[in-house]
């Protein structure tokens, strides 16, 4: 008779650990999801950043080439100290043919729609938005940058993309 006592006693004293158990097994599951959801939005984030400097360096070597194919433009000054905020007037030469001046303007003028849309073209979105571009020359030593916003965990910050070469 005593085996049956203490057997109830003991169940006596089990109950409700189950529910207990599952609560911390709720717990601990529902920090590990919300430490999974913040890794997805750092990975999200990062993911934004990687494609505006793959952008920037695509955009940074656009002009580089196309000072490459206008080495006259090159050397006549064409394309020193080019800012993408300020645009040259649209030479509308390329069904006409075009001098190595206007080719320049042109090239300088299709590059800056990579960071605003210059154009009446609404349907045209820059690789770059709230970004801006420069060409610097130095001897001959040409210096292209180009300057972006991009989301880090603190806010926006500033990010910028600097290529040095020789055409």
């Amino acid at each position: 008779m005593r085996l049956v006592r203490s057997a109830n006693t003991v169940r006596r004293k089990n109950r409700g650990f189950t529910l207990f158990e599952v609560l911390v097994a709720v717990i601990v599951l529902s920090v590990g999801l919300l430490g999974l959801a913040a890794m997805y939005i750092s990975l999200l984030r990062n993911n934004q950043n990687s494609y505006l400097r793959t952008q920037a360096a695509v955009v940074a070597y656009d002009i580089v080439d196309r000072m490459r194919a206008n080495p006259v433009g090159v050397s006549n000054g064409e394309y020193n100290n080019i800012d993408s905020a300020s645009l040259p007037d649209d030479p509308a030469c390329i069904v006409a043919g075009c001098t190595t001046a206007d080719l320049a303007d042109y090239d300088v003028r299709d590059w800056s729609r990579n960071f605003v849309n210059v154009d009446s073209d609404a349907d045209y979105i820059p690789a770059l938005p709230s970004a801006s571009g420069t060409v610097t020359r130095s001897g001959d030593v040409f210096t292209v940058t180009v300057n972006w916003i991009e989301m880090g965990s603190d806010g926006e910050t500033s990010a910028n993309l600097s290529i040095n070469f020789r055409p």
